[in-house]
């Protein structure tokens, strides 16, 4: 090894058969990588950049020249300076390579004769490899033929004098996962009040990270006037092999209220009652996946949940019309002991979803997922969800999805587990909760809330959108985000859903709320 220093990057013929090892010609300097051949054996096409801006080449093996195809004005750019950046077709001739540019990959397509056509510049082949440099302890070959596995390969060969050890001061340190900020999300301020009173709150989320994305750790935090305001939530993820493990700990308190009114004539005031329930969630729980390829995986999760629970009642008699509040009263009302369960998960996820600048335009995505739990109460949960988005004409996405949720079992219909919610702001652009709630709830004397028309044990929804962001219909190419452009996407929705209430008890009839 001292008599040899490094060259460059050349192509090579294997013969399966005989294990001769043939370099092939190239350009003179630079690098030749990404070899593909053509419509024929004597075609091959690869990258090469003699002149320090990668291109591609195509070779004739018959006549043993070089022509360059695609000009070195857009160079060929992979994600590593290896990485493979073309791809042939040979049936259709056509030829597609990246670049990078404006701070993005971008793919081109061409034929190898109209690419000929553009870049008429034809480069001189290597000469002949030169005959095999041998070792001075190694004999001349295996059965003095010279066709040995190594005959075809040529070494560059240096005065002996000059030869050097090219790893002399270098020194060879262990990896070490060491973490570091990776990523900080949007922190928030917000401010509100209203029927339910005022509130402040704030938060942000950070996550740490080793060089090689191994190790992460997420934190999300968040903080207000009130303890309910408090929620916190950490988790650290081991991606080192195909089976990825972690931990993670959460508090999250969780708030549900409704008001009731009732007017009575005779004394032209309005007795309003609001109630407030609360729940305090605090789990601690493991995770493990197994990943069978880049979009298809295994999800397993197992921990343990508590779960507590606070009410109380604001009484008030409001005048009318005026509006004087005349009295008003806060007490605290018993709402069950605090709930343990074990509980466990085990999920199938498909992601192959190709984003835009705000929303997936390709692709299709799925989650089929069963969570039984067990302890001071015991049910199952059951989640099948499918996304499919299509682009029948560019840029229009259609995005189609379905979602089913259940829960089974002895204490599924339980008023202490969390309920069920089909909010519409999750389904369909733009709309909110009261929209659907005002015609449920109008009737004379009628008593009810939110969490009543939306929420039960089994959960139904479908809804289709048709997205396109507004620069890409006035224009050929869709313009990315990344670039420093607002892209709006608009949607037209259309949603069915079906929600069912706990049957009550000793009836097997479930009742339609909403569809």
């Amino acid at each position: 090894m001292d008599h040899l220093s490094p060259g460059t990057y050349r192509r090579a013929l294997l013969d399966l058969q005989t294990g001769a090892i043939r370099q092939l010609p190239g350009t003179n300097g630079g690098r030749n990588f990404n070899p593909q051949f053509g419509e024929t054996d004597d075609e091959l096409y690869f990258v090469g950049d003699p002149d320090g801006r990668p291109s591609v080449y195509r070779l004739s093996l018959g006549s043993r020249t070089v022509c360059r195809l695609t000009s070195p004005d857009v160079p060929v750019a992979g994600i590593t300076a290896l990485s493979p950046a073309i791809s042939y077709a040979p049936r259709t001739r056509t030829l597609a390579y990246s670049t990078f540019k404006s701070g993005g990959y971008e793919i081109l397509v061409t034929t190898a004769e109209r690419a000929a056509e553009a870049v008429a510049e034809a480069v001189t082949a290597n000469p002949p490899p030169a005959p095999p440099v041998r070792m001075p302890d190694e004999s001349a070959d295996d059965d003095g033929t010279g066709d040995s596995p190594a005959a075809g390969m040529a070494f560059s060969a240096g005065d002996a004098g000059q030869a050097r050890d090219l790893s002399a001061g270098f020194g060879v340190r262990a990896y070490r996962p060491r973490l570091s900020l990776e990523s900080v999300g949007q922190p928030y301020l917000s401010a509100g009040g209203g029927s339910f009173g005022s509130f402040l709150r704030a938060g942000m989320g950070f996550s740490l990270g080793d060089m090689l994305g191994d190790q992460q750790v997420s934190v999300a935090m968040q903080v207000g006037r009130h303890r309910h305001d408090f929620a916190g939530r950490i988790m650290y993820l081991n991606r080192r092999s195909r089976w990825s493990w972690g931990m993670a700990a959460e508090y999250l308190p969780l708030m549900f209220g409704r008001t009731e009114g009732r007017y009575e004539a005779a004394d032209q005031t309005l007795e309003r009652v609001v109630e407030y329930r609360r729940q305090d969630h605090l789990g601690l729980s493991g995770i493990t996946s197994y990943a069978f390829n880049s979009s298809h995986r295994l999800e397993f999760t197992g921990g343990g949940r508590q779960v507590s629970f606070a009410r109380s009642l604001t009484r008030s008699t409001i005048a009318v019309p005026s509006g004087r509040e005349i009295a008003a009263n806060r007490e605290e009302v018993p709402y069950g002991d605090p709930i343990r369960l074990v509980e466990a998960s085990a999920a199938l996820v498909y992601d192959s979803a190709i984003f835009g600048a705000a929303s997936p335009v390709l692709g299709r995505r799925y989650r089929f997922e069963v969570s039984p739990a067990t302890g001071s109460l015991t049910y199952t949960t059951v989640l099948a969800d499918f996304r499919q988005y299509l682009m029948p004409v560019r840029p229009f996405t259609l995005a189609l999805r379905a979602r089913a949720v259940g829960r089974f079992g002895a204490d599924a219909g339980d008023p202490r587990v969390l309920p069920l919610v089909l909010s519409l702001r999750d389904q369909v652009r733009g709309y909110d909760l009261n929209g659907l709630s005002a015609s449920a709830c109008s009737a004379p004397g009628s008593r009810c809330s939110l969490l009543d028309v939306l929420s039960g044990s089994r959960l139904m929804a479908t809804n289709a959108e048709l997205r396109f962001p507004i620069p890409g219909v006035f224009s050929r190419f869709v313009v990315i985000a990344r670039r420093g452009g607002t892209v709006i996407v608009l949607g037209v929705s259309l949603l069915a859903k079906l929600t069912w209430r706990p049957p009550p008890v000793n009836s097997r009839r479930c009742e339609l709320l909403n569809a």
